[in-house]
This record gives structure tokens, C-alpha cells and sequence, in this order.
């Protein structure tokens, strides 16, 4: 069975009509998070298995600063830093590469305010 991902954005700038884009892609597989991060977390481990050549959309999104390392082990693959609710979003055909540049098995989280965490990738298993 097939799923889906939908990438949908609208855009608007004073004055001008908006303008929406929609992408989607579907493959059968995808990682799914939905973690509390503690304040004051500091390298707060979370299990995210991910191969990296099959990614075909990533959409990962904090409710407040913070700081994903995405890691192999105890080697250090991506990192990455996020403001409140500013999202990273790719997918396949993007005209930008995957943002996760290689297979992790944990995600490690550090945040002083705390807050919500959502992953979501589609991968191609």
C-alpha cells in the first residue's frame, strides 16, 4: 500500500495575489515522531532509522528552538538547527538535495525551552 506526503504552501506579499504550490510523493514506507523534548534537554536521544538513499520526503518541524544531530551510531551525520514552527521541508525533484546526507539510526535533541518535535519521512523500503 501506498503513502503519501503533501507538501502544500501558499505564498502572498503585499498587495500581490497568493500563490499556492502542492507537491506529493508516495512510496511504502516512512518514519513517524511525534516527541516531547524537555527543557533543558541536552543530547536527548531519540530511535529515527533512516536510509538515507531511499528518501523521498522529509518534513521536520519544532514547536521551539532547537537542535536535531542526526546519528550513526556515534558519528555525527546532519545537524541541524531550528527556530519555533519554521519547518524543514524537502522532497524528491526538489531542486535542492535530500537534507539528510546520510543512513542515522537516532536523532539527538538539545533544547533549553523544550517542546514538541515532528518527523516525518517518506522512504522508498
Amino acid at each position: 500500500m501506498a503513502i503519501t506526503h503533501t507538501i502544500g504552501l501558499t505564498f502572498a506579499k503585499d498587495g500581490s495575489s497568493v500563490t499556492q504550490f502542492s507537491s506529493s510523493e508516495s512510496w511504502d514506507g516512512e518514519v513517524n515522531l511525534d516527541v516531547t523534548i524537555a527543557a533543558n534537554a541536552s543530547n536527548f536521544s531519540v530511535i529515527c532509522p533512516i536510509s538515507s538513499t531511499n528518501v523521498k520526503s522529509v518534513m521536520i518541524v519544532a514547536s521551539a528552538a532547537m537542535t536535531v544531530v542526526t546519528k550513526n551510531g556515534a558519528t555525527t551525520v546532519d545537524t541541524f538547527t531550528f527556530a519555533a514552527n519554521k519547518p524543514l521541508l524537502w522532497q524528491s525533484g526538489f531542486p535542492t538535495t535530500c537534507p539528510l546526507t546520510g543512513d542515522a539510526t537516532t536523532l539527538s535533541v538539545t533544547s533549553t525551552p523544550g517542546g514538541s518535535l515532528k518527523v516525518c519521512i517518506l522512504e522508498n523500503v
